[in-house]
């Protein structure tokens, strides 16, 4: 069972990651029409992940069904009125370096659940 504090420490890569411009995007056909629905650029995106929080936790570390070896984290946030499903690995690059790969970034096409928030408030999703 993965622990709010091991997904802080995860976040924490993660915004390391972001800040010292190891990030991509990928582009899929999926995340650019997301984007443009919600009238937003990649770097918008990508900074929008350093709102992430615990909170927003859905799953993971799970396996990477295209590559093995990778974990996928998920996690879910509302972005513009919107719902959206947010898939990240760290990749293991050479020399010990890392890059942050957003695999996901668009719309939730399923009922996310939040193992870390508490009742639902007003628009918060369970």
């Amino acid at each position: 069972m993965t622990s709010q504090e091991d997904v802080s420490t995860f976040l924490a890569r993660v915004r390391r990651l972001i800040q010292s411009g190891q990030v991509i995007l990928v582009t899929r056909p999926k995340n650019q029409a997301a984007l443009l629905a919600m009238g937003l650029n990649k770097r918008a995106a990508i900074n929008d992940l350093l709102r992430l929080t615990a909170r927003a936790y859905c799953g993971g570390p799970q396996d990477d069904r295209d590559r093995p070896g990778q974990q996928c984290w998920v996690f879910g946030q509302e972005v513009a009125g919107v719902e959206v499903y947010i898939k990240l690995v760290v990749e293991e690059l050479d020399q010990g370096r890392e890059r942050l790969k957003v695999l996901s970034y668009h719309q939730a096409e399923w009922a996310l659940r939040y193992p870390f928030r508490g009742p639902p408030l007003g628009g918060d999703c369970e």
